[in-house]
């Protein structure tokens, strides 16, 4: 324990001093505020929290770290009961003006489909699924998933404009936020997920997949092992990425322009495009942002705030330590989920749906069909670099959406300057529509606001009605069509 101490600095901060100097009693006095602020259904939340936080203790403050399991210790009991009592009110309290189509019957076996990849999803939900590949100038492989109609929808008695239609077909590419990978557009099944509904309306859909994640793990010299493979942020998937699938698309079905809808992170690295490349916001008919992220530093993410009080340990990690990638999908571990959530009780399900998603997205919300868990976590998280995490800690700490912050003397070289250039919002000239909701950890409605008085191009600016619409239900949410997905079909074809 002493060599570990010595030897485990962090811009010359050891652990032992960091935890002197109150990180360990910031970590119990704040978790300990947050069980008596928050609403007692998210006791169990807490409860995850403190054993969390206890393990990082027990390594640099121990005498805390009792403290700790005797907090915890004390709520268990209370978690339990009001687990069962958050049963009964889920259902009773939804008003009238915010009901959901509740389907306890999903129309797919969700328990066939744990074990299948994106195209495989595809193909068994229905449609033709192709696999596509597109190279960046810097060496990576970006697998691109399109989806296509059967044969057996194109009738051949259709009329005179539903021909045409078909033989149109306006491409879209859908970009994935961070940690996720092409199946988020799919997991909804048939006539709910974002991809099918746009493919049915006679888009030519295309799900993007960025370097790091599951499916983009592809270099022309390096491997995942290799430091050098995950050298890069969200500025490089802006800078790279996106081009490289937009110009792909573009050849592939011989047209020049196409619609674009990011999500999250995707709304970041579409940002950066237009700032970096404005020559590829000519190729773009109209783009969608869902929950766009750009400034956040008004976040109410539990997760997020313990997650950028720590970026220095982060930075240090990446350095010194080698760990370079994040949250990757590991088959054995992602089928042992799978397998536990599967067979535990639906209470213990809820605490670890609560622990993980409602940590980040956002509390309170219905809109997640609890069987599907075990689906969602055979594909999240999808894995990304350490940098794309930091990046993102960055844009916090400074409050501004700017290049990555390597420190001052690299900063002299790439830049410049001591400090990384803003990115410009004002190339993004392309028609805009922004969707948002008041419930959202990650993106409150000051940023949203801030966001759109620099986009040039504002054309629809959409609250989502479901006032607990949270960052995963633009994804998941069993309401999402009604909610969110019919407003940007409505969008796009304007656009068209």
């Amino acid at each position: 324990m002493k060599k570990f101490v010595a030897v485990r600095s962090i811009h010359g901060l050891t652990l032992a001093s960091l935890a002197d100097t109150g990180v360990a009693a910031w970590l119990v006095g704040s978790f300990w505020r947050a069980h008596a602020q928050l609403p007692q259904p998210l006791a169990p939340l807490v409860n995850k929290i403190l054993y969390q936080a206890n393990s990082v203790l027990s390594l640099i403050k121990p005498d805390l770290s009792y403290a700790l399991t005797l907090a915890n210790d004390q709520f268990r009991q209370q978690q339990e009961q009001q687990l069962m009592i958050t049963d009964g009110q889920e259902l009773q309290q939804r008003s009238s003006n915010e009901i959901a189509i509740v389907d306890d019957e999903p129309s797919h076996d969700l328990h066939d489909e744990i074990h299948f990849s994106t195209p495989e999803l595809i193909t068994k939900h229905g449609y033709i699924a192709e696999t596509h590949h597109a190279w960046t100038e810097d060496g990576y492989r970006l697998e691109l998933h399109r989806v296509v109609r059967k044969a057996k929808y194109e009738d051949v008695n259709d009329d005179l404009n539903a021909k045409k239609e078909q033989k149109v077909k306006i491409p879209i590419l859908i970009n994935h936020g961070l940690l996720s990978s092409s199946a988020d557009w799919v997991l909804l099944g048939p006539r709910k997920a974002l991809a099918y509904l746009l493919c049915d309306c006679g888009y030519d859909v295309w799900l993007a997949n960025v370097r790091g994640n599951t499916y983009s793990q592809c270099h022309k010299q390096y491997t995942t092992k290799d430091r050098e493979f995950w050298n890069f942020s969200w500025h490089e998937i802006g800078v790279y990425d996106i081009p490289a699938m937009i110009d792909y698309i573009l050849e592939k079905t011989q047209q020049t322009s196409l619609h674009y809808i990011g999500y999250s992170q995707g709304t970041s690295t579409f940002f950066v495009m237009s700032s970096e490349r404005p020559e590829y916001v000519k190729k773009i008919k109209s783009l969608v942002n869902l929950a766009p992220i750009a400034f956040i530093s008004n976040h109410k993410s539990p997760l997020l705030k313990l997650v950028t009080r720590l970026y220095v340990i982060m930075e240090w990690g990446s350095m010194y330590c080698n760990i370079h990638e994040w949250f990757p999908r590991n088959k054995l571990q992602a089928k042992a989920l799978r397998t536990l959530i599967r067979n535990t009780p639906g209470t213990v399900t809820k605490s670890l749906y609560s622990c993980w998603f409602c940590l980040i997205a956002g509390f309170g919300s219905n809109q997640l069909d609890k069987s599907m868990l075990p689906l969602i976590f055979s594909h999240f998280p999808g894995g990304s670099s350490a940098k794309q995490i930091i990046h993102y800690s960055q844009t916090i700490l400074t409050d501004s959406f700017r290049k990555f912050d390597h420190g001052t003397a690299i900063n002299l070289k790439l830049y410049g300057s001591t400090r990384p250039p803003k990115y410009s919002f004002e190339r993004a000239t392309c028609p805009t529509a922004v969707f948002y909701s008041e419930n959202d950890c990650l993106t409150q409605p000051a940023d949203i606001q801030r966001l759109v008085d620099l986009l040039p191009n504002i054309q629809l600016k959409h609250k989502i009605e479901y006032s607990k619409f949270n960052h995963i239900d633009y994804l998941w949410g069993r309401d999402a069509k009604f909610y969110l997905y019919d407003h940007i079909i409505n969008f796009i074809k304007k656009y068209d």
